[in-house]
């Protein structure tokens, strides 16, 4: 009887062990883009919005974690009617770094344009500005976007759509002309490429925005947050910083965890010693 109870015993911690050992594992590498609208509309929150950057950045070096930050903005594109020579579809205003000071310096010198009508060029900033990073393979991707107004959709000159934009940040690839178009970052190849996570922030409660910034967060696998005001910023950096360990997928060197495993197969052998040296005994 008692080698019966011995073996459901060690059965038993055999299962809860192998499910340790193949539970998901915890993101401890990110590379985080924040992408934000500078279009002359954003003038009421920009200041909120760099402010926020920064406490979020300081709450993200608590946490001990592999980090790294980009900026891109976006406005519109120049030739446009009613937008400035000061325009742009989108401009990376600095690559991926985890060196604190030149990130708050790169937060500071955000300033706003024209950005002409009311839609920008959300989805150039997405496809084209986050294609520029240098993004690292084994890391988990996600970009914080924040605005208030919607898309071009469809972008002129671009082409781009929801859609398209989507399957960037799913695939790393979008489709142009028919053809499938290969990512230009430096350091990640197609099929290393992991997917990126967009988590939106609508500073304007216009029913067309939230509708655009919750579809890009949604079908990325992200989520949206849309505040009444400025002062509502900072609550929604915060739900996002508590949501990114448990939404962004991990890059292959979290998920591959060497120490996770040998200690599954330290585990395993000890209750193979267990069930031999107890129907020994009994």
């Amino acid at each position: 009887m008692k080698k019966i109870i011995s073996i459901v015993l060690s059965l038993v911690l055999l299962v809860s062990c192998f499910a340790i050992g193949t539970s998901a594992a915890t993101l401890k590498t990110l590379d985080l883009a924040f992408v934000v609208d500078t279009t002359g509309s954003m003038g009421d929150s920009i200041d909120k919005v760099k402010q926020d950057m920064k406490n979020y950045l300081a709450e993200l070096d608590a946490t001990g974690m592999d980090y790294r930050i980009a900026i891109v903005d976006y406005r519109d594109f120049a030739e446009r009617e009613w937008c400035d020579s000061y325009d742009y579809p989108y401009q990376v205003q600095l690559n991926f770094t985890n060196d604190y000071d030149v990130i708050l310096s790169a937060i500071d010198s955000l300033t706003l344009g024209n950005g002409g009508d009311w839609e920008e060029t959300i989805y150039s900033a997405l496809v084209d500005g986050l294609d520029e990073l240098s993004w690292r393979e084994k890391a988990g991707k996600a970009a914080i976007v924040m605005g208030d107004a919607p898309a071009l959709d469809p972008e002129p000159f671009t082409g781009y759509t929801r859609e398209d934009v989507v399957e960037k940040m799913k695939t790393g690839k979008i489709a142009v002309d028919g053809e499938e178009k290969a990512v230009r970052a430096t350091t990640v190849s197609d099929t290393e490429r992991t997917p990126i996570t967009l988590f939106t922030i609508a500073t304007y409660p216009d029913p067309e925005t939230v509708e655009c910034f919750e579809a890009l967060a949604t079908e990325t696998g992200g989520k949206s947050y849309t505040v009444e005001n400025s002062d509502e910023i900072t609550d929604a950096i915060v739900e996002i910083i508590e949501e990114i360990p448990d939404t962004v997928e991990p890059g292959e060197e979290d998920d591959d965890d060497d120490l996770g495993l040998f200690g599954w197969f330290i585990d395993f052998i000890a209750i193979i010693i267990y069930i031999v040296t107890f129907q020994w005994l009994f």
